[in-house]
């Protein structure tokens, strides 16, 4: 990795870190308030007024200058909004570029605290004074991070990494997220309704495990040891004696950001090597590890110099319980075969919404959304900078119009599932750097085979599909038509009732020959068993046998007695 910050502290930058919380409370509220105001003048109503090339020419004015503005903002207030502009920046499927490139900066290029600063935090960690323990550490950082300072040293003849927390920023962290649950609060009241304690719960969560470094290095070698046997990918090797809650200290891995690999510049070109390795590793980490790097923005992305994959910084990280990998692999193998109740199946199985609700409307959601989709794709050829054109939010409101619904509607019955927003954020990450790296493929062409092959193909998931489908309703399903394949599986999950008073007559006749068969069977046996017990002179046996023979052959009589008044 190479040296991509500025070398000198900006005090100014600094200024509002060391505020207090109404301060920047006050700093961030105006902001969104302004910027929300000249955002509906453009789209609401000068936007009418204007041809399309003004328009193209007005909007990229805003955007740029709206991005500039934000980064300046994430940088005077650091901590979480740091973390907010990274994910910002690896939205290039779905951001324009004049607004998302100023954020580039924020990966790795944030102004340094000085190394007087870091001095200090190293010594409350360790009682030690950092160049005694480490003399070749260079005092220029490597990266600027949100909430830590990483440096390059030795150790021995080793090449290290040195991670140390920024002083006071538990505190600073603490400030952001008040001021962003104040702000959750009122769009939740004022605009959209949405699960925003449990969004701000998982957010909270994902800063919080930042702040203690020891964690940290227990991720990484879980994650090593997931991956021992796969070659293509490496990890940092851990110094224990020197890792403490703020400070880490990991091998030097030498490589270049994902970012700084070769793009594909041409439709149906070679895949990417890295972007192959990346989606490969996340197939992995969700659906057979369970266990996923929950940042992989470029900075965190490094391709080394024998074409491997490392992962680096490993403060974000997540689990997935076995109700939601089993849960997203229902969804995503209905949505490919297009069954839509499958999916609607699958999302209240991971808790997207409660039972109570009208599936069948849900399933129109879907397939309109999936339809939709498909199409999206299909007649998309660039995949980076798509316009909200494109998206045609439009067709979306009348199709919602059609079925008597509103997005308001959906988004009162929508829960927001445990770990939600960990895999959303990540699986934007990872769009966002299939979308600067291969513009003209879609995350879809990287991970379809992987995860038939990986999820799918995985001992135990194929089992648990046939006995909610049957077994028999399975295999058929490759050798009929989809229409009735469909039919098929609607009747088998009870939602379809086929009423013929031929099979009902003839399904009578059955279950009565069935009992009259048992009730035969049953007396025969039991005056077998009867006659082998007297014959050793066993009373008391042979009695119950012969009484069980008694009450079966009057069972069978009654029954045939029955069968003939009612002319079964």
């Amino acid at each position: 990795m190479n040296q991509f910050i500025d070398k000198s502290p900006n005090t100014e930058v600094f200024s509002y870190r060391n505020k207090g919380y109404f301060a920047r409370f006050l700093l961030v509220y105006s902001f969104v308030f302004k910027r929300s105001l000249t955002l509906i003048w453009h789209y609401k109503i000068l936007k009418r007024f204007l041809s399309a090339e003004k328009i193209q020419r007005r909007e990229e004015a805003i955007y740029s200058k709206l991005g500039l503005e934000c980064k300046e903002l994430f940088l005077n207030l650091g901590g979480v909004y740091i973390k907010l502009g990274q994910f910002l920046s690896n939205m290039g499927h779905l951001l324009p570029d004049y607004f998302i490139s100023a954020f580039k900066d924020l990966q790795d290029r944030i102004p340094p605290h000085s190394f007087d600063e870091i001095k200090i935090r190293f010594f409350k960690e360790t009682n030690q004074n950092i160049e005694e323990v480490f003399p070749e550490i260079s005092k220029v950082p490597l990266a600027a991070a949100s909430t830590a300072q990483v440096y390059t040293a030795r150790l021995g003849d080793e090449k290290v990494v040195v991670k140390i927390l920024y002083p006071g920023i538990e505190t600073l962290v603490e400030k952001d997220l008040r001021t962003v649950l104040f702000v959750m609060k009122r769009i939740n009241r004022y605009l959209v309704t949405f699960d925003y304690k449990q969004i701000h719960n998982e957010v909270k969560t994902i800063i919080t495990r930042e702040m203690d470094l020891s964690e940290e290095a227990k991720s990484i070698e879980k994650m090593a040891g997931y991956f021992a046997s796969e070659p293509d990918y490496v990890f940092p090797t851990v110094y224990h004696d020197y890792t403490t809650p703020g400070i880490l200290v990991t091998r030097f891995i030498e490589g270049v950001k994902i970012s700084e690999t070769r793009s594909i510049q041409a439709r149906n070109a070679k895949k990417s090597r890295p972007l192959d390795l990346l989606v490969r590793a996340y197939i992995l980490m969700v659906f057979q590890y369970r266990f996923f790097h929950a940042d992989p923005h470029s900075g965190n992305l490094i391709y080394t110099t024998d074409g491997k994959l490392c992962f680096i910084d490993f403060g974000a990280v997540s689990e997935v319980n076995e109700i939601t990998a089993v849960s997203l692999k229902k969804i995503i193998s209905s949505a490919m075969s297009k069954d839509y109740y499958g999916v609607v199946e699958g999302m209240e199985e991971m808790g997207f919404f409660d039972k109570n609700v009208n599936k069948e409307k849900l399933e129109q959601i879907v397939k309109f959304a999936l339809e939709k989709l498909e199409r999206f794709v299909t007649n998309t050829d660039f995949f980076r900078n798509i316009s909200i054109e494109q998206l045609n939010p439009e067709e979306a409101y009348i199709f919602l119009k059609g079925i008597n619904s509103s997005l308001s509607d959906i988004l009162k019955i929508a829960r927001v599932p445990s770990n939600y927003v960990m895999l959303e954020r990540t699986l934007g990450l990872i769009m966002g750097n299939i979308a600067i790296l291969d513009p003209y493929r879609s995350v879809f062409d990287y991970a379809e085979d992987y995860f038939q092959t990986i999820a799918i193909g995985e001992s135990g998931f194929v089992d648990k599909i046939l006995s909610e489908e049957g077994k028999d309703l399975f295999t058929t399903s490759l050798l009929i038509p989809s229409e009735l394949h469909k039919a098929l599986l609607t009747l088998n999950r009870g939602r379809l009732v086929i009423q013929n008073k031929d099979v009902e007559r003839q399904t009578d006749v059955m279950y009565v020959l069935g009992n009259q068969f048992l009730y035969a069977l049953v007396g025969i046996a039991s005056v077998h068993f009867g006659n082998y017990f007297l014959s050793f002179y066993n009373l008391y046996p042979s009695l119950f046998f012969y009484s069980i023979a008694g009450i079966s052959g009057l069972s069978l009589l009654t029954s045939l007695i029955r069968s003939r008044s009612n002319k079964v």
